[in-house]
């Protein structure tokens, strides 16, 4: 998603202008707007995109309806069973297959083996339960631990409470019928912390003090990928530490990391690795989830409920930051550039979790339609 938000920069900018006219007070447009229509409980939650064709980009997601798709301003439903309706983990594999799993959730935890795994083809546009599903080459084989979440194309178990276990995914065809492969991948353990939560790509692990240790992932290897908190490198790491996300610049081999401490919202960047600096804080009501994007410049960052869409720039020696939207109420799941051009986009796509879709072009506010 990050990725995706570096296309959209020149748009966002552009709009600035546009909301530095709008009443930023409770009564604001995204709020009326927002309040005028009726939630539709989407619970939507992005898969992926495709943007190999920037006119039409193809946004992925799964929702109560199942696995959907929308582009052109339209929703199509890919998978629409029951199964896929119930899936718990899903996955989008080089935009040629959607993986889910289901598990047995009636007894209200995740923490069950899975009992199902499907595979949704692009080129087929259908769905078909794996008939093979192997544990390092082995059909006989398991997952070492409970599968719990999935980032990109590795799923993520865990196998102790100070250990998380990667896998690989991986799809293979073969007369009409689908393996799917899982790989171990080396474990990730932080002994004498327990796991705690993941946003983003950033493990949180906590002790019997509710203490945080923090643990970076490359979303494309699922191995470790620096952010580990110790004692000396100035990360907070106390029990009013509730979220994290982090994020790294590799022209410069800047590490960012952004987090709610208390009721501040504070980012921190480190050039080594090791020893991280505050260079931004903002005082707001603690949330449950960070929002976050990053164009090598400028960090954003949104907070669903509240005047919550900010731009930091991280270049500036003031590190001077912006309140440029006043999204309030608006919980945003993604953000996507569509038009002529990636670095001039004609409109932005905005995703959110149980408002549906909004396109906003680059004419103006007026222009703001939900579909």
């Amino acid at each position: 998603m990050k990725k995706a938000f570096g296309y959209i920069l020149t748009a966002l900018l552009l709009s600035t202008l546009l909301f530095t006219g709008c009443n930023y007070d409770d009564e604001g447009v995204f709020q009326y707007v927002l309040s005028s229509e009726p939630r539709d409980d989407r619970a939507l939650n992005i898969l992926g995109y495709d943007d190999s064709d920037i006119s039409a980009v193809k946004i992925y997601f799964k929702s109560k309806y199942g696995l959907e798709m929308f582009q052109d301003r339209t929703y199509t439903t890919l998978d629409g069973t029951k199964a896929a309706k119930r899936a718990t983990l899903y996955s989008l594999i080089d935009t040629d297959y959607i993986v889910y799993l289901t598990q047995d959730t009636d007894n209200g935890t995740l923490q069950t083996p899975i009992n199902g795994v499907y595979v949704y083809s692009f080129a087929d546009q259908a769905t078909k339960q794996a008939a093979t599903v192997t544990y390092d080459g082995s059909a006989d084989g398991s997952f070492d631990g409970n599968p719990n979440f999935i980032i990109g194309k590795y799923i993520y178990c865990l196998s102790g409470k100070d250990k998380i276990t990667p896998y690989l995914i991986s799809v293979s065809v073969s007369a009409g019928s689908y393996t799917v492969e899982f790989t171990a991948q080396s474990a990730i353990t932080v002994t004498g912390y327990n796991f705690y939560d993941v946003d983003g790509n950033v493990f949180t692990f906590a002790d019997s003090d509710s203490n945080k240790m923090y643990v970076a992932v490359d979303p494309d290897t699922g191995a470790e990928n620096g952010l580990m908190t110790t004692a000396g490198n100035n990360l907070p790491n106390d029990d009013d530490v509730t979220v994290i996300s982090g994020f790294t610049d590799s022209s410069k081999g800047t590490q960012y990391v952004i987090l709610q401490n208390d009721d501040d919202v504070e980012i921190y960047s480190s050039s080594d690795g090791a020893t991280f600096t505050r260079i931004h804080r903002r005082d707001i009501t603690a949330s449950n989830h960070l929002y976050t994007y990053f164009d090598d410049t400028y960090i954003y960052y949104n907070i669903p409920g509240y005047a919550a869409m900010y731009k930091v720039n991280v270049t500036d020696s003031s590190r001077s930051s912006e309140d440029f939207s006043r999204l309030r109420n608006l919980d945003i799941a993604g953000y996507f550039a569509q038009g002529t051009s990636s670095t001039d986009p004609d409109y932005l796509v905005i995703a959110t979790r149980d408002n549906g879709f909004y396109i906003l072009e680059a004419g103006g506010l007026s222009s703001l339609k939900r579909y």
